[in-house]
């Protein structure tokens, strides 16, 4: 069974948090498509009953969840339509709502608590955006033998992509830099070597910020994102400024880490984003920090 699925359906269990004073909206439950299995035919250890279920687009209500042994979902479905077999553990869902599992989209992992803490708060699955490369190969060691089901899987762009002196360079140890459009394949190959699910690239010089350091130029993030998706990785450029945000996307970046907050959005970034599927981790929370109280 993969992975994924099993801590998924562990998880669930993590997530059954207590409903708010307001009930969800009243949304019908769908019409059961497949029979279920006779309870005495399902291998099931642990059942979930009465429960609102979120299951990323609809709220399902009066839902029961039968959990085999390794915490995979082994039904879902209406309560009045799920048997519920003799001798597993009851777990009253009733004035509670279970989720999915969530995703951080840009975490800077350090050590193996950080991914512990975030499946306390119903965090399944890390997006890191820049950490050691050993790091990363460890933590995903374990999670590949099944020696991490206490923690959030780690997905990580490893090292990222920077100038010398530039963003990424200030937190007291060495990383490999370039300058050139022609080091660009290297550099790729170097990152997916060592682990990286995908690539983070720098293009900010901390203008919009009021102060300054050394950042890529829009040729070689070009190059770091086209030689990233001809080895069918995706590249998210780290931004500063609107009009870094413009040359992201025209060099064809598919996503971009922070959000600008020196100007209101241009037609030139409005017709980028128009232009093709993009998505945006705005990382709120730290542009809030850099506001003035």
């Amino acid at each position: 069974m993969p992975r994924g699925t099993a801590l998924l359906s562990v998880v669930a269990l993590l997530l059954l948090a207590p409903g708010c004073a307001k009930p969800a909206p009243k949304i019908d439950a769908p019409q059961p498509a497949p029979p279920q299995l006779p309870p005495d035919q399902v291998d099931a250890s642990a059942a979930i009953e009465g429960v609102r279920v979120f299951d990323g687009e609809r709220v399902l209500e009066d839902m029961t969840v039968l959990l085999s042994p390794d915490g995979t979902i082994l039904e879902l479905g209406p309560s009045q339509k799920i048997g519920i077999p003799e001798g597993v553990e009851l777990i009253e869902g009733f004035g509670h709502t279970l989720l999915p599992g969530l995703i951080d989209a840009h975490t800077h992992v350090w050590m193996a608590e950080h991914l512990r803490m975030a499946l306390a708060f119903g965090v399944t699955t890390e997006l890191d955006m820049f950490t050691q490369p050993g790091l990363v190969a460890s933590f995903k060691d374990a999670e590949a033998k099944g020696a991490a089901d206490d923690r959030a899987d780690l997905r990580s762009s490893g090292i990222l992509a920077t100038a010398p002196g530039g963003h990424g360079t200030e937190f007291g140890f060495e990383i490999p830099t370039l300058t050139r459009a022609d080091e660009a394949a290297a550099f790729v190959d170097a990152r997916i070597a060592e682990g990286s699910d995908y690539l983070k690239i720098v293009y900010d010089d901390g203008a919009a910020y009021g102060i300054s350091f050394e950042s890529l130029t829009p040729p070689v993030v070009a190059a770091l994102v086209a030689q990233s998706h001809a080895r069918d990785k995706l590249a998210v450029v780290h931004i500063g400024a609107e009009q870094g945000a413009v040359d992201a996307l025209r060099a064809g970046a598919d996503g971009l880490a922070h959000v600008f907050m020196d100007r209101e959005p241009s037609a030139a970034l409005l017709e980028q984003v128009r232009a093709r599927p993009v998505f945006i981790t705005d990382t709120l929370a730290v542009a809030h920090a850099m506001c003035d109280p």
